[in-house]
């Protein structure tokens, strides 16, 4: 295995950090404590549920944490990817790590090897595939499955058989945003996880997988990246590690939002009162997933610019409280939205 330096681990640790105030954040929440919960009924192992007292075996450790990084729309993103690689490969890590006993910077390599897999194919996969997939669901088992391949310590046939196994059942379908009351996101993520240590773990004991699950004649990119790149998956192998490019939201909002709050809290010296209109110019995929002018829930209130750069100019720097129904139901702000 490629060797991690040291200044990629401080990156990882500072991953791990991010990943564990989100999901502490997010164990709190419904949809978190319906996984939690899950998870908490399947048995005993040696892996930590975030929140609870119960332990349980890694692949339900993975699975009810992977649910909680993504929540609260917190998560870490990958630009050129558009996914986010800490839900799926942290979860999964930090729990095989607990049950094999593995040090921290053991733990800190899988990271960064798990991210640097998932950002990879996620960069490859292209926009066609984005229009109807989540990323963060298809290509997030192969992150998981890279960093528990990592604890494991498996061979190069054993790498192979754990990313083959993590795809070949990889899938989340983005149905999902348009459904305000669905929180298969948040299974997207879950599941993503725990399918990536199931497969490591399949691999470890030399079940196959299939070797061309990428590139294959019916592999991903044949199915569902009609304008994907599949050589840029292993293109530039000695570049710098992927994780070095990965950002960490300071709002808790959808990252694609995140520029027109920015603009908005330049502009915050101009007074509301005197707004005649607003406009947000942007890019296709953010208007798709952000142009929500009345949201009536928590998830579309993250996911409108009207919302967020309305709270913005009136509130400046938002917080989490900012799309909570008592925000979003303000007439001030429902003023500035419209």
């Amino acid at each position: 295995m490629r060797p991690v330096a040291d200044l990629a681990r401080e990156r990882a640790a500072l991953a791990v950090l991010d990943w564990a105030g989100c999901a502490v954040a997010g164990a709190a929440s419904p949809a978190g404590g319906k996984m939690l919960d899950r998870a908490a009924g399947q048995g005993e192992g040696a892996a930590i549920l975030v929140g609870r007292q119960e332990q349980v075996p890694p692949s339900a450790a993975a699975f009810g944490n992977g649910a909680l990084g993504n929540v609260l729309e917190m998560d870490d993103v990958d630009k050129r990817a558009v996914l986010h690689p800490g839900p799926t490969v942290i979860p999964a890590a930090l729990a095989l790590a607990q049950a094999r006993g593995a040090s921290g910077a053991e733990l800190l390599d899988a990271v960064v090897r798990g991210y640097e897999a998932v950002i990879r194919i996620g960069r490859a996969v292209g926009s066609g595939h984005y229009r109807f997939w989540h990323t963060t669901a298809t290509c997030g088992p192969f992150g998981a499955a890279a960093a528990c391949a990592s604890l494991y310590g498996l061979d190069g046939e054993g790498w192979t058989d754990a990313l083959g196994l993590a795809g070949a059942t990889t899938g989340g379908l983005w149905q999902t945003r348009h459904e305000p009351r669905s929180m298969a996101k948040q299974w997207h993520a879950a599941r993503a996880a725990q399918s990536g240590l199931d497969a490591a773990a399949m691999a470890s004991v030399r079940f196959a997988g299939p070797a061309f699950i990428l590139e294959g004649p019916q592999g991903l990119f044949a199915a569902a990246c009609p304008d994907g790149d599949v050589e840029a998956v292993v293109r530039a192998p000695d570049a710098g590690w992927a994780i070095h490019d990965v950002s960490i939201k300071p709002w808790g909002a959808c990252r694609h939002a995140h520029a027109a709050i920015d603009a908005a809290l330049m502009l915050r010296n101009i007074d509301p009162a005197e707004i005649a209109a607003i406009e947000v110019v942007s890019y296709p995929a953010a208007v798709d997933f952000c142009d929500k002018p009345e949201p009536k829930t928590v998830i579309e209130a993250k996911f409108s610019f009207q919302h967020a750069v309305a709270i913005s100019l009136l509130d400046g720097p938002p917080p989490l409280a900012a799309f909570d129904p008592a925000a979003f139901a303000r007439t001030d702000v429902a003023g500035l939205r419209r």
